[in-house]
């Protein structure tokens, strides 16, 4: 069979989410080839479209992936042999192994019916609280992003994050934040809301499945209040930050930085496992001392779109547009040098 290389890559490349990275699930680690769709399964994420070839069974993902990547070939032939998926080029063939008897439990994913048209600004709601998600596995419920019928939200216990939105789901659902993360890249456009999964489908008719975390999720109305010392953040703040966060960003389980806001300036620190690095700039802040983390990507959100922003005793507050975000602070005056 005759294919275009690229658009067959493309094709594998989009239903790659749902690859597991070590083999704890038989063929959770290959592209299944069943029903004249292309599936992967990892246990928290199912991904499928339409397969271009025919044929049932399993291929390792890594060894194909890499190879089309490396072809300089526009077109390529491929064919199923009884145990092999031999794929050629010019004056060149590669033999990767395929499994005829399928064992991925695809069939725990449940079969979404009615799609749903995603509203327009979804994507911005889910990158901008995403990164208040918790990252310690013992907080599950803490670790997902919660979608509501008029808001998403996302919080650690210390960052608090408050999209608002009409969403378009009838009931509110918990999706992991990572996985909801890489699936919003790939640019859903629908969904389907089943028992114990969510699953989005973009425009090329690529479905994405997430298994949804069954538990409820905290109320965090009183959180979002209006209150307490105004004050707007200086001009330029976005180029400090992404100075900073050269060194916080190797923290996979906690990107954020240190800003301590003190009399007429703000100190914004990055501190990770190569070092730190630590800016001070001018403010019109007059307030007594408080210091609190914050994710990169939202104080410069902040930065960018707003620069106004609230400090009360326990809290910083700023609301941009729809984004509501909040941040627990310690409250301690600074020296000169912005040094406790």
């Amino acid at each position: 069979m005759k294919l275009n290389r690229e658009d067959f890559l493309r094709t594998l490349e989009f239903v790659s989410a749902g690859l597991a990275s070590r083999e704890f699930i038989q063929q959770s680690t290959c592209f299944v080839f069943v029903g004249g769709m292309i599936r992967t399964f990892n246990d928290e994420v199912s991904c499928s479209c339409e397969s271009p070839i025919e044929g049932e069974g399993a291929v390792p993902a890594k060894p194909i992936l890499d190879l089309l990547r490396k072809m300089p070939e526009e077109n390529i032939l491929i064919n199923i042999d009884e145990d092999t998926v031999v794929i050629k080029g010019k004056r060149k063939q590669a033999t990767i192994r395929f499994e005829k008897d399928i064992s991925l439990p695809v069939e725990e994913v449940e079969i979404p019916d009615e799609w749903t048209d995603l509203p327009d600004t979804f994507l911005d709601g889910i990158a901008a609280v995403a990164s208040c998600a918790s990252k310690e596995e013992s907080q599950l419920v803490l670790t997902c992003i919660h979608i509501d019928a008029n808001k998403i939200e996302a919080c650690d216990r210390f960052q608090f994050a408050k999209y608002d939105l009409e969403t378009g789901f009838d009931e509110p659902v918990l999706v992991r934040a990572d996985t909801l993360k890489e699936v919003s890249s790939l640019g859903p456009i629908q969904f389907c809301d089943t028992k114990s999964w969510i699953h989005f489908r973009n425009q090329f008719g690529v479905v994405y499945s997430l298994r949804k975390t069954l538990d409820l999720y905290p109320n965090l109305d009183h959180i979002y209040v209006e209150g307490g010392e105004s004050t707007t953040l200086p001009l330029g703040l976005e180029e400090v930050v992404d100075r900073a966060k050269v060194f916080s960003s190797d923290k996979v389980d906690d990107d954020s930085v240190v800003v301590d806001m003190c009399d007429e300036f703000i100190v914004i620190e990055g501190n990770g496992a190569f070092g730190s690095y630590k800016e001070k700039v001018d403010s019109n802040y007059d307030g007594p001392g408080a210091r609190f983390l914050v994710a990169p990507d939202l104080l410069t959100r902040i930065g960018k779109h707003s620069r106004e922003c609230f400090i009360s005793d326990d809290r910083l507050s700023a609301k941009i547009g729809r984004l509501w975000f909040v941040t627990c602070t310690e409250q301690e005056q600074k020296n000169d040098n912005g040094e406790k």
